[in-house]
């Protein structure tokens, strides 16, 4: 039955951030708020779950013992015209295959492409509780910083 609750939350999470427009640099989608998380936490899951063997994080040094799956990763946060919400991160973390990267992309020789490719990033929601998630989204997303747009640079968000 808990685990029945996590996913039946999970699944209004993703619904709710789906239908939400994407505000200035904010945490809190439009009309949609999850508890505070703890990055501590959040970056020592992380590594727990071995996202560093195909992610990196700007400004944090995770060491690992693991042999990576990715030569070229996948970088997570840094300086972006258009910062990474709290809602793609969490719309990320339990749908890998919703936007797959184009470094990951670039990354497969030609033969390997497809128009039904999928992220190799391990889907963890019969896994991770939902305070898990949070504790994730939050430490990612404390890692990205916005930039200043230029004078008369549009970005039309996705």
């Amino acid at each position: 039955m808990k685990r029945m609750m996590c996913r039946i939350f999970l699944c209004l999470i993703a619904l709710g951030l789906c239908s939400c427009q994407e505000s200035n640099y904010s945490k809190h989608e439009k009309g949609f708020h999850v508890p505070e998380g703890d990055p501590v936490v959040g970056q020592s899951l992380f590594k727990e779950l071995r996202c560093v063997s195909c992610h990196t994080v700007a400004g944090v040094d995770i060491k690992t013992e693991e042999n990576d799956i990715l030569q070229n990763k996948v970088r997570l946060g840094g300086e972006s015209y258009q910062v990474t919400s709290y809602g793609h991160l969490i719309t990320s973390i339990i749908d890998p295959n919703h936007k797959i990267a184009e470094k990951y992309i670039n990354s497969l020789p030609e033969n390997e492409k497809t128009d039904k490719l999928t992220s190799p990033m391990v889907v963890y929601n019969d896994d991770l509780t939902v305070r898990e998630l949070i504790d994730l989204a939050t430490f990612l997303h404390s890692h990205y910083v916005k930039k200043q747009k230029p004078y008369g640079y549009y970005y039309y968000p996705y």
